[in-house]
């Protein structure tokens, strides 16, 4: 049977025992058993459809035809077509309560569908903007390891600074990267690597402490996030730093000494955010500490091979140059030669005037040998106050005149004690000897030269020698 015809079922019964009780009054007479049967059908009928009001009116109506049965006929009837349409209107009442109770409930779940919609969507997009925050962080993270990894394994610092160019590049956008090197001695920076866009700074160039903002920020060790250039009020900008609109400027130090400064540049919006600032500082330093460890790195490497008073290679490091320069003038059928150079009584100097004027005396003449030679030459504190120059591709003549040179420039120093020397100036006694002329090894060469300079010594002093073996003298 249907569900809809089961749930009207009890209405049907109500209805039948209503019609039966208005017959049975009219047909049988009033018999009491049948007509008690047909009392207590709408009754069990109005109770099977659980409503209170339902079964109490039809008690009543049910009592109530069954009191006037009898003998009214026609009210009975006109009563019963009434009950029916009540129960008519009743039924369709109920239906339209129950669909707009339907549509009520409908309308509330697709309201919440929609809310649920909304909530979804925008947890959806805080999701998406999370993960893409996150994706951004790990390619910082990626980033940093990766530049510690690269930084923390060399000490060259030409790639440190294209390293750091590349690293900058990968996390924050820029039209201009510039890396200075401090130089404290000079109170300026110094450009080692330019990487962007464009850029109106070239390597080599220098900007001193006091000028524009970079090197005002630089001077006060002070980090500077400027968006507008031309409105910023910190320092007077310089023309390259007016070529953009929003300046980026870190300072790297360690242990409080300045060691070089990132520059970022834009020339146009949008400005550096405070989030690309810290992660540029987080870049910094790894930079600081790879730096630190590069130039101390350098400075012991300088400080293995030059002599610590006069700032000249010492013996050994000598030693290794001239090998690999005479295997090359060997190899290459080129020529090579050295100057052997002796301070003149140098011993004399340092008893009347003291050890520490002897060492300024020292330092002197080296500045005076490496005015007079090129850079591809090489001047060596060979031991005490002798010197040894090495000369690539330098012929014999001019060898000599290089030396010759030097020791009229020493005659012109002033020193303390000068006039008190034996020839009454600074002198020194050079030897001269070159390759292939004099010598097959670079051994030889060195005692070639140092005889001429012993031959120069002989002269009485303050004299250039060339070598001449014992055949062409």
């Amino acid at each position: 049977m249907p569900k809809r015809m089961v749930s009207f079922l009890p209405y049907i019964l109500v209805m039948l025992g209503l019609v039966g009780i208005f017959l049975a009054g009219g047909f049988m007479g009033g018999a009491l058993p049948g007509y008690l049967l047909l009392y207590f059908l709408p009754v069990v009928g109005s109770a099977a459809s659980h409503s209170l009001f339902f079964v109490t009116f039809t008690v009543a109506v049910a009592g109530f035809f069954a009191s006037v049965a009898w003998g009214r006929i026609s009210f009975l009837l006109w009563g019963s077509l009434a009950l029916v349409g009540w129960l008519s209107l009743f039924l369709v009442k109920r239906e339209c309560l129950l669909a707009k109770a339907g549509w009520e409930e409908y309308k509330l779940l697709a309201d919440q569908h929609v809310a649920a919609q909304d909530h979804f969507e925008s947890y959806s997009a805080r999701l998406i903007k999370k993960n893409q925050e996150l994706e951004s962080r790990l390619n910082e993270l990626n980033t940093l390891y990766g530049l510690t990894t690269v930084v923390g394994s060399t000490t060259d610092l030409k790639r440190i600074y294209t390293d750091i160019s590349d690293a900058v590049a990968k996390i924050c956008g820029f039209d201009c990267f510039i890396f200075f090197e401090a130089d404290p001695g000079e109170k300026c920076l110094v450009v080692k690597e330019a990487s962007g866009v464009f850029s109106p700074w070239r390597k080599g160039d220098k900007l001193f402490f006091h000028q524009g903002i970079i090197g005002r920020h630089a001077s006060w060790g002070q980090v500077a996030l400027i968006e507008d250039v031309k409105t910023q009020t910190a320092a007077r900008a310089t023309a390259e730093e007016e070529w953009f609109k929003s300046l980026m400027v870190i300072p790297v130090a360690v242990d409080g000494q300045l060691l070089a400064v990132l520059a970022l540049a834009r020339a146009e919006d949008p400005a550096f955010t405070r989030n690309e600032l810290y992660i540029v500082q987080s870049l910094a330093c790894q930079v600081g500490t790879a730096i630190h460890r590069a130039w101390l790195y350098k400075r012991l490497e300088a400080l293995a091979v030059t002599d610590g008073l006069t700032g000249l290679a010492n013996r050994r490091h000598m030693e290794e140059i001239l090998r690999r320069e005479f295997a090359r003038a060997e190899r290459y059928q080129l020529v090579l030669s050295v100057v052997l150079l002796d301070v003149d009584h140098f011993k004399q100097y340092n008893d009347n005037n003291g050890h520490q004027a002897g060492d300024k005396l020292l330092q002197r003449i080296s500045g005076v040998l490496k005015e007079c030679i090129r850079e591809v030459d090489i001047a060596a504190r060979y031991g005490g106050e002798e010197f040894l120059l090495i000369l690539p591709e330098t012929g014999r003549g001019d060898a000599f005149a290089v030396a010759e040179r030097i020791r009229e420039k020493v005659n012109t120093l002033s020193a303390p004690g000068a006039e008190k020397q034996p020839l009454g100036c600074l002198s020194v006694s050079c030897g001269v000897a070159s390759y292939p002329q004099d010598a097959r090894g670079p051994e030889q060469l060195v005692k070639c030269a140092d005889t001429a300079l012993y031959q120069a010594k002989a002269r009485g002093r303050n004299h250039v020698v060339l070598f001449a073996s014992p055949e062409d003298r």
